[in-house]
């Protein structure tokens, strides 16, 4: 019998994201860097800005979702890791339009459904990335299920960095380019430990 690895504290999961990130934050910063300066041009062009940063934003944070979880695995991935997102373009959208529908009705039905609806999405970008064979309905139940019993913790986990979120507002945001690669692959190593650990079990409860 398979005895099921046990899962790592958040202290080993932000110690190895240090670890992953060595000698990468910079490249890491810069992409994001790249990203937010070319959101704040696209956005002082008057209507067309606003449509081209809704239309795109979404498959290019999955892209770059898929460059810090390839940190995570210890690869050293490229800038070009961001345009993958538009490999399942109508994919992405049609996942995040639904996933946001569903926390909406968790939100107008109690607060609490809308806050468990919303954990249990965290990890939505890895796991579009990790399973494109997968449909629009399939991939939420597949997220849904991967972070059954796992939602408390990765909401403690994320919790752990708003000290450094203030720090970074001292900073007039420049910090948020260094703690966010650091968020982000810590939440990469997170989701590669609750889905490496235990297989999850497709089910009906979504």
């Amino acid at each position: 019998m398979t005895t099921a690895t046990p899962f790592k504290s958040h202290q080993e999961i932000m110690a190895e994201a240090r670890q992953k990130l060595s000698g990468k934050w910079n490249r890491a910063a810069g992409l994001l860097g790249l990203y937010y300066v070319a959101y704040i041009i696209l956005q002082c062009i008057p209507i067309v800005g606003a449509i081209v940063c809704a239309v795109v934003s979404l498959p290019i944070g999955v892209g770059i979702a898929g460059y810090h979880l390839d940190i995570a695995r210890g690869h050293s991935p490229t800038y070009e890791r961001i345009r993958d997102g538009f490999k399942q373009f109508w994919k992405i959208m049609g996942t995040y339009l639904l996933m946001f529908l569903f926390i909406a009705a968790g939100f107008l039905a109690l607060i609490i459904p809308g806050i468990i609806i919303s954990m249990s999405f965290i990890p939505i970008a890895y796991v579009l990335i990790d399973n494109p064979e997968k449909g629009v309905m399939d991939t939420l139940r597949h997220c849904w299920s991967v972070m059954k019993g796992h939602r408390w913790n990765a909401t403690i986990l994320a919790s752990r960095f708003i000290g450094w979120a203030l720090l970074s507002c001292l900073t007039v945001g420049i910090g948020f380019l260094w703690l966010l690669p650091y968020m982000k692959v810590s939440t990469a190593l997170f989701y590669e430990d609750i889905t490496s650990s235990v297989v999850p079990r497709e089910n009906n409860d979504f």
